[in-house]
């Protein structure tokens, strides 16, 4: 068996235990993978915060090449990932539901709208709505409820009902508040609206106008 000195802890190694190096004549790095392992864990220990910063920095700046990287990694090395994963998530069950919950108590909007794409995705129905056009169509109605006008906590309303069809769409996703998506329920719109005690020909003109805004067809 071929056999090399670490340059670091002066050991005689089998070379199995070098990484590779082309630079050097043997093809091999001067230190054993275990010294430079580490030499890595102590240079990061001291310069941790500097190499958080550099990384946050290169991923903010890079955010594209950093999700197809990611992506690509991910499609060619998919039984390694999942593996690994699985294998954190077993050992670190509580550390794992902690962060899961804060993720999901800081990115509500986020894990709502992922929700709507699923259940949209089950029923083969259209799913494209993102969070910045969620965003426009509750600017859009001034933060209010695009029905009744109040400033309340607002849902995510299908205009166009999921049981008649109604996709997860821009053009198909408007502000209601709680208590008027509940009393719409899979109504139809014009039928529902004119009935409604707070029916307002002003707002239902903003309403179809947003919609054809967004190219739907009525």
């Amino acid at each position: 068996m071929d056999m090399k000195i670490c340059y670091k802890c002066k050991r005689e190694l089998p070379v199995d235990l070098f990484g590779k190096c082309k630079i050097k004549k043997d093809g091999l790095d001067i230190w054993c993978k275990e010294c430079k392992s580490e030499n890595s864990k102590q240079y990061y220990k001291v310069n941790r915060v500097s190499l958080l910063q550099t990384s946050k920095e290169y991923q903010h700046n890079n955010i594209e090449k950093v999700l197809n990287y990611s992506r690509n990694y991910r499609k060619e090395n998919l039984p390694k990932v999942n593996k690994g994963a699985g294998k954190y998530r077993s050992e670190n069950k509580p550390k794992v539901a902690a962060a899961s919950r804060k993720w999901r108590q800081e990115n509500k909007i986020r894990v709502n709208i992922l929700c709507q794409r699923s259940q949209a995705r089950r029923k083969l129905l259209p799913s494209t709505l993102t969070a910045g056009q969620w965003a426009d169509a509750k600017l859009y109605f001034d933060n209010r409820c695009c029905y009744c006008g109040r400033k309340l906590s607002l849902e995510m309303e299908h205009w166009v009902p999921v049981t008649n069809g109604g996709g997860y769409v821009e053009s198909n996703i408007i502000p209601a508040c709680k208590s008027c998506n509940c009393s719409k329920n899979n109504s139809d719109f014009f039928t529902w609206f004119k009935a409604y005690k707070f029916y307002n020909e002003e707002r239902e003109n903003k309403i179809i106008e947003f919609l054809n805004s967004k190219a739907l067809i009525i």
